[in-house]
């Protein structure tokens, strides 16, 4: 039989093998985690992998001028926009393309002749001569209609009826046949009340004749 002190012995000395045995021990290794964001290296848990890809928020890219040619964000990649009088964008309208437009309008004279605008044209009986002579102060209440660009003229007119003479003061001024033609100051589109001023201003007809 066992004596107490021997018992006590052998456990001490069970208890001691255990303890070594646990120190040595090594454990066992294990194959590195997948990683889960393409490549950036691997997660430390599967519970508490998180990529930079999956906590980033999904926002669409702005557009610019480039991918964007109608104007969500990036402008218009159009040369002029829109109304541009010329080609290629440079918003000045091209001389060439300027017109003087003469037209027949209705009025309780009769047919007279009328500007771009619808505004009466006047003759002046003191240009009989076919120069303008209404200048200075004069030309202030009965402005001459200048010419810009080309001649051109309404349904039912002659364009041979037509032309232009210098100003004395500049410019060139349209005549019709033999009379260089003014407009009224202030007056507006089928408003004749200059007919008949001074006995020397009056509407002009389609061939170019004072109407008295």
């Amino acid at each position: 039989m066992f004596t107490k002190s021997a018992a006590a012995l052998l456990l001490a000395a069970g208890l001691s093998l255990a303890a070594c045995s646990g120190a040595i021990q090594t454990p066992a290794p294990q194959a590195p985690a997948t990683p889960t964001d393409g490549g950036a290296g691997p997660s430390t848990t599967a519970a508490t992998s998180t990529t930079a890809a999956s906590i980033a928020p999904s926002i669409a890219p702005s557009p610019t001028a480039a991918s964007d040619p109608v104007g969500n964000g990036g402008g218009r990649g159009y040369g002029g926009g829109y109304g541009n009088p010329t080609p290629g964008g440079s918003g000045t309208p091209d001389p060439s393309a300027a017109a003087s437009t003469v037209s027949i309008a209705q009025s309780a004279l009769g047919d007279i002749l009328v500007d771009s605008q619808g505004l009466t044209l006047y003759a002046f009986l003191g240009d009989a001569g076919g120069q303008p002579t209404c200048t200075g102060s004069c030309a202030g209440n009965w402005p001459g209609e200048l010419v810009r660009g080309r001649i051109t003229v309404g349904a039912g007119l002659s364009a041979d009826l037509f032309t232009s003479v210098d100003r004395p003061d500049g410019g060139k001024q349209l005549k019709a046949g033999t009379w260089p033609l003014y407009l009224l100051a202030g007056s507006t589109p089928g408003d004749t009340t200059g007919q008949g001023t001074i006995n020397k201003w009056y509407v002009v007809s389609p061939t170019g004749d004072m109407i008295k």
